[in-house]
Parts: C-alpha cells; structure tokens; sequence
C-alpha cells in the first residue's frame, strides 16, 4: 500500500503493468490473426516497437544519455513475462483471444487508474514549450486516455458477435 501520493507502483505492480501492456497489443492481433506463425511474428515484432518507442520517447524528453533509464528489473521482467504470455496465447482461438483481451484490459487499467500521477510530469511541462506541448503531449495524452476504452468497445462488440461456421476449402 503506497502511503505517499507520488509514490511509484510497487514492483510486483510495475511488473504486472508492463506485461499486460506488453500482453494487450498482441492478444487484440491474435483476435483478428488466425495463424500462429504470423501472431508469433506480431508479437515479437509489437513488443520490439514498443520498446523503441518508449526509448525515444525517454531520449527525446529526456536527452540521448537516458533514454534507457526507465528499463529497470520489474520492467524488464514484465516485458520478460508479457512476451511468455503471448507465446502461451498463440494457439488460443480468436474469440477466446478477445475474451482474454477483455479480462487483460480490465485488470491493466484498474492497475493503471489506481497509480499515482508521475512525479516527472510537471517537470517535464515545464521543460517543453507550451507549444509543443499542446501539439504533441496533448494528443498522446488523450490517445492514451481513451485507446483502452475503445479496445474495450470493439472487442465487446466482436466477442457478443456470432462467429459464422469454419468453411470447408474445397
């Protein structure tokens, strides 16, 4: 239990955090890709990204010299543990993908929602410009908001779907 409002996640939270967000992006693919090569491919492939991306992001707000700082144990142990777990998915069918997506989303966003605010933030608005910031922190902030309740919405929609019976090549 965090007694202090700035606290960071525990680890053991953190860890949990980076394997359901490295989890999520593989299994919403595994609900729409029916072949496990291919979902294998997606995954590695989605968690690669995501690692670059977020180095950039560290390196661009925060110079070349820290742009792997944010890659600690827990971090590296969830990417670690989210990546099994996408191995573990792939021979799930797709609807069953979309069920664990829906389980996968919750839990990562009642972690996510229960998370105190970071303490860099308001160092980090402080260095950007006010222009920059409007451009772009504004837009990631708001994908960040609302991409997992429209993740929620589509597969909700695809899961109550009736899925038409496998066709038979001739």
């Amino acid at each position: 239990m965090r007694e202090v409002e700035l606290q960071p996640l525990v680890p053991a939270a953190e860890l949990l955090s980076v394997a359901l967000g490295a989890l999520i992006p593989c299994l919403l693919a595994y609900s729409i890709v029916r072949s496990a090569g291919r979902r294998a491919v997606f995954a590695l492939l989605a968690i690669a990204a995501g690692v670059a991306a977020t180095a950039l992001s560290a390196a661009l707000s925060w110079g070349p010299a820290h742009a792997w700082a944010w890659l600690s144990l827990p971090v590296r142990l969830g990417l670690a543990f989210g990546f099994t777990l996408a191995l573990l998915a792939l021979p799930v069918p797709r609807r069953g993908c979309a069920a664990l997506l829906l389980v996968a989303l919750v839990v990562h966003l009642s972690i996510l929602n229960q998370a105190s605010a970071s303490a860099y933030f308001a160092h980090t608005l402080q260095e950007w410009e006010q222009g920059q910031f409007i451009r772009f922190h504004g837009l990631a902030q708001w994908l960040g908001w609302l991409w997992p309740y429209a993740t929620l919405l589509y597969v909700l929609l695809r899961v109550s779907r009736r899925e038409p019976p496998p066709t038979i090549p001739a």
